[in-house]
């Protein structure tokens, strides 16, 4: 099961491309999973790994970063 996350810093996204970018550079979202012991926590790539969804896009919006 995968982690959702939003980003951090007030960012948002309104393209896919654009939110993969971010991951890929290495930007800080947040952990936005209940049942996750560091929900509401920021991370990046090098400490979630791939095995997350990207949600942007005021929250309507998902994908998985490539």
């Amino acid at each position: 099961m995968s982690t959702t996350l939003l980003p951090a810093c007030g960012r948002d996204f309104k393209t896919v491309k654009a939110a993969r970018a971010s991951w890929a550079a290495g930007q800080d979202w947040i952990i936005c999973d209940l049942f996750h012991p560091y929900d509401g926590k920021p991370t990046n790539r090098e400490q979630s790994g791939d095995n997350v969804t990207l949600r942007f896009c005021n929250k309507t919006k998902t994908c998985l970063p490539k």
